[in-house]
C-alpha cells in the first residue's frame, strides 16, 4: 500500500534543536549483553541488589490476579526478608502509586542525617524524588531556564546527560575544563562566567566526578556558592558517594545554602539501578518547584517499595558488605594492572567504582605516550574478540587514550586482567613489537621477534641442535591451543592471531625428524617472517591510517551539522526576535489610538452635555419672560421658536461636523496602519501627531464656545426689545 501523502514535513515541524539533537550512547549501543559478556561499562554493582534476600528457598509460585507468580517471584531470585517489615505488593498494581512519596523521602532523610556539615535535619520537605537522577536534571532545567535565552555551566570532563538534556530544552551550555590531571575546579575561572554571564541559571557539577572519580573538594564548591552577584543554583551530582570516604555526602548541607540541589541515585552503590529511583536534597521553596511541575506519580509501586526495602537496616548490612568487595577488588585493580606492559597512569581519583586508565602506544619504560588509537583498539578487541565491555573514553577533554573500566567481581577482574594483557601484546606484535620472555621489545633489523626465536638463531648457528630449538618455539608460540570461551567452545581465531601464526618458521614445516636447520636456512627463515610481518605492518598501518581518516570525516560531519544547527537556531531567534519587536511596535501604536479616541470621545460627550444644558436653560428663561395676555405677541413668540430650534440645529450640524471629524481622524489612523511609510513613524512622531489632533479639537470647541456665548447675548438684546 503506498503511502499517503500530505504536507507533512518532518524537518520543518520538529524543534530544530530536537532534530539536531545527538542522544547519549552507551558502550552497550554497540555491544549487546548476549548473557556471557563480562560489563564494565556502566558502573553498575557487580555484586547485585543491596537487598536483604532470603535465598535459602526458593521462591514459591501464587496465584495473583490469575496469574503464576508470587509477590516478589523474579526478584533477584529471592524473596525479601521479612524482618524489615516491607514487600513488593503485586496486589496492588491496579492503583496509582503515592505522589508524594512521604514514608520513602523519610527514610531518605534519615540515612543522610550524619550531622557531618550541619547541626539540622533534612525532612521530606527537602526532598523531590523521580526516575533516576535523570529526572531531576531535567526538571531543574525546565524550572530555571528560559530556552533560547538562559544558559548552563559545566566542567568537562563530566556526565553526558548534562548536555543532552540541555540541548532538549533548547539551553546553551558554557564549559570550564577541570584542571587535569587530578581533575579539579577552576573556581577562578568559573567565578569569572558567571560574573561576565547572568544568563547562566545553573551549574552542574559531578563529585565524584564521571568519568574522573574525583571527590570535589568543600571549599572550591563554598567559593562557588558565596559568588557575590549569581542568582543561580549550583546542582551537585552524587551519584557515586556511597564509595567516597563516610561522611563525604553534602546532602545535609542544602539546609546552609538556599540554592544548592545535591542529587543522588539507588543505581550505583544500591545494586538497584534497574528499579530507575533518584532523588534531590534541596530547600524546601525549590523543592515545591520541582515536586510542583513532575508527573503526578512519577515513582511506580514497585519503584517505591524496593527502594525502601533498601533503605531498611537489613538490606543497608549487605549494601555495605558488597561495596566493601567492590572497594577490595578497586585497590586490587590499582596495584596489578600498572604491571601489564602498555598501561599507563590512572587519572582523577578513586573515590567510585570504576577506574580512568591510560592506553599507551608502546610500553611505559620504551617511552610510550597515551594514544586514542590504541586504545579505541584495545575497546574492541576485549569486547569483539573476549567477550569483555568497557567503556573509550578518549574523546572526552583530558582524556586522551582512556578506557574508563568498572570494577568487577573477583572473577570478572581475573578475566579482565588476562584479557587486557592478552589484547595489547597482539596490537604491539602487530606493530612489530613483542614479547620476549614476558617482556614487550622492539624486533631487530625490522626482524620478527616472537618469544626467542633470535636466540634460537644464535643457538642454531652454533650447533645448539634440535632441543634449543625446540625451547625457542614452545616460547615464540602466542597460544599453541585454540582458544575458547566459557562454555569450552572454539572460538574464531582473531585477524591479529592469525597474522602471528603466519609467521611460523617456514623450517618448522620443512625439517625432517632429528634434522637440524643449517645457518643459511635460518636466515632465509627469519628473511621470510620479515617479509611477511613488514606486509602486515604496512596492511595495519593502512587500517589504521583509513580508520582515523574515517573518524576525523565523521567527526567533520558531526561538527558541520552541529554548525548547520546552530545558524538554524540563531536564524529562529532572530526572526522571534525581529517578530517580537514589530508586536511591541504594534502594541505602542494600538495604546496611542486608542488613548485618542477616548479623548476625542471626552470631548463629544463634553459638547453634548453643554448643549444640552443651554437647551434646557433658554427653555427655562422663555417659560419665565413669556408676557401673559398679549395675544399680538404670540406670533412673535412663535417665530423665536422657530429661530431657536434652527439654532439648535445649526448646533447639531456643528456636532456632526466634530463626529466627522473624529471618523476621519480613526481613519485616517486605519488608513496609517496599512501605510508602510507609517511603520517608520517614530514614538515621539505619533505622540507629535496626537498632541496637534487634541490641539485642534480643543480649538474647536472653544469656537463653539464662543459661538454660544454671543448667541446667547443676542437673544438677551431681544428680550430686552420684546419685553417693555
Amino acid at each position: 500500500m503506498e503511502p499517503k501523502k500530505n504536507a507533512f514535513d518532518l524537518s520543518k515541524c520538529a524543534r530544530p534543536n530536537i532534530l539536531a539533537l545527538e542522544p547519549y550512547r552507551c558502550a552497550r549501543d554497540d555491544y549487546k549483553d548476549n548473557g556471557k559478556n563480562i560489563l564494565l561499562d556502566a558502573n553498575e554493582n557487580a555484586y547485585g541488589p543491596g537487598l536483604a534476600l532470603n535465598t535459602k528457598t526458593k521462591p514459591t509460585e501464587a496465584t495473583v490476579n490469575g496469574t503464576a507468580n508470587g509477590a516478589l517471584n523474579g526478584v533477584v531470585n529471592g524473596d525479601l526478608s521479612h524482618e524489615d517489615g516491607v514487600g513488593v505488593d503485586l496486589l496492588g498494581l491496579n492503583r496509582y502509586p503515592d505522589p508524594h512519596q512521604i514514608p520513602l523521602k523519610e527514610l531518605l532523610c534519615k540515612l543522610r542525617n550524619t550531622h557531618t556539615h550541619t547541626p539540622k535535619d533534612l525532612t521530606p520537605d527537602n526532598l523531590f524524588v523521580g526516575v533516576g537522577s535523570d529526572e531531576a536534571i531535567d526538571a531543574l532545567l525546565r524550572c530555571f531556564c528560559i530556552p533560547g535565552r538562559d544558559q548552563i555551566l559545566t566542567c568537562p570532563p563530566t556526565y553526558g546527560m548534562y548536555s543532552v538534556s540541555a540541548q532538549v530544552n533548547d539551553i546553551s551550555i558554557v564549559k570550564v575544563p577541570l584542571i587535569g590531571p587530578g581533575f579539579i575546579l577552576d573556581v577562578g575561572a568559573i567565578t569569572a562566567a558567571l560574573t561576565t554571564n547572568p544568563t547562566i541559571k545553573l551549574v552542574y557539577l559531578c563529585s565524584p566526578g564521571n568519568p574522573t572519580g574525583q571527590l570535589l573538594s568543600k571549599a572550591s564548591l563554598k567559593a562557588i556558592l558565596e559568588h557575590p552577584s549569581w542568582n543561580g543554583v549550583l546542582v551537585l551530582d552524587e551519584a557515586y558517594i556511597d564509595f567516597a570516604p563516610a561522611g563525604s555526602s553534602l546532602a545535609e548541607w542544602t539546609l546552609e545554602w538556599p540554592n544548592l540541589v545535591v542529587m543522588q541515585t539507588l543505581s550505583k552503590a544500591f545494586g538497584l539501578a534497574g528499579i530507575r529511583l533518584g532523588a534531590a536534597f534541596t530547600s524546601p521553596p525549590i523543592a515545591r518547584l520541582l515536586n510542583a511541575l513532575k508527573a503526578p506519580y512519577n515513582v511506580s509501586n514497585p519503584s517505591s517499595q524496593l527502594a525502601r526495602a533498601a533503605l531498611m537496616p537489613p538490606s543497608l548490612r549487605v549494601m555495605q558488605a558488597k561495596r566493601d568487595l567492590i572497594v577490595k577488588q578497586r585497590d586490587r585493580l590499582l596495584r596489578e594492572l600498572p604491571r601489564i606492559p602498555g598501561i599507563g597512569r590512572f587519572l582523577g581519583g578513586t573515590d567510585a567504582n570504576f577506574l580512568l586508565v591510560e592506553m599507551l602506544d608502546l610500553p611505559r619504560d620504551m617511552g610510550g605516550t597515551p594514544c586514542n588509537v590504541t586504545a579505541l583498539r584495545v575497546y574492541e578487541k576485549l569486547a569483539v574478540d573476549k567477550g569483555v565491555v568497557v567503556r573509550f573514553r578518549g574523546r572526552e577533554e583530558g582524556c586522551e587514550g582512556c578506557l574508563r573500566v568498572t570494577v568487577g567481581t573477583e572473577k570478572e577482574v581475573d578475566r579482565f586482567l588476562k584479557e587486557i594483557r592478552n589484547v595489547l601484546e597482539i596490537i604491539y606484535i602487530s606493530r612489530n613489537y613483542a614479547p620476549v620472555n614476558g617482556v614487550v621489545k622492539p624486533a631487530e633489523d625490522k626482524a620478527v621477534v616472537v618469544g626467542g626465536m633470535e636466540e634460537a638463531k644464535e643457538q642454531a648457528n652454533g650447533g645448539a641442535g634440535e632441543e634449543a630449538m625446540e625451547e625457542a618455539r614452545e616460547e615464540a608460540k602466542v597460544e599453541e591451543k585454540p582458544e575458547v570461551n566459557d562454555l569450552g567452545e572454539e572460538k574464531e581465531m582473531p585477524e591479529v592471531d592469525r597474522m602471528v601464526e603466519d609467521l611460523t618458521p617456514m623450517s618448522e614445516i620443512g625439517l625432517q625428524e632429528g634434522e637440524e636447520p643449517t645457518t643459511k636456512e635460518v636466515e632465509e627463515e627469519g628473511a621470510h617472517e620479515g617479509e611477511v610481518h613488514e606486509r602486515g605492518v604496512q596492511e595495519d598501518e593502512v587500517q589504521e591510517k583509513e580508520a582515523m581518516e574515517a573518524e576525523m570525516r565523521e567527526a567533520e560531519m558531526r561538527e558541520a551539522e552541529r554548525r548547520e544547527a546552530e545558524l538554524r537556531e540563531e536564524e529562529l531567534r532572530d526572526a522571534e526576535l525581529r517578530d517580537s519587536e514589530l508586536r511591541d511596535a504594534e502594541s505602542r501604536d494600538a495604546v496611542l489610538k486608542e488613548k485618542l479616541r477616548e479623548e476625542l470621545k471626552e470631548v463629544v460627550s463634553e459638547r453634548v452635555k453643554q448643549k444640552d444644558e443651554e437647551a434646557e436653560a433658554e427653555a427655562e428663561y422663555a417659560e419665565e419672560e413669556e408676557p401673559k395676555g398679549e395675544e399680538p405677541k404670540e406670533k412673535e413668540a412663535e417665530e423665536e421658536a422657530e429661530d431657536m430650534i434652527k439654532e439648535d440645529t445649526d448646533e447639531e450640524e456643528a456636532d456632526d461636523v466634530i463626529e466627522d471629524k473624529m471618523d476621519d481622524m480613526v481613519k485616517e489612523e486605519t488608513d496609517e496602519e496599512t501605510d508602510k511609510e507609517t511603520n517608520e513613524k517614530t514614538n515621539a512622531e505619533m505622540e507629535e501627531e496626537t498632541k496637534e489632533k487634541l490641539k485642534e479639537a480643543k480649538e474647536e470647541k472653544a469656537k463653539q464656545a464662543d459661538l454660544t456665548e454671543d448667541e446667547e447675548e443676542r437673544r438677551e438684546i431681544e428680550a430686552s426689545d420684546i419685553i417693555p
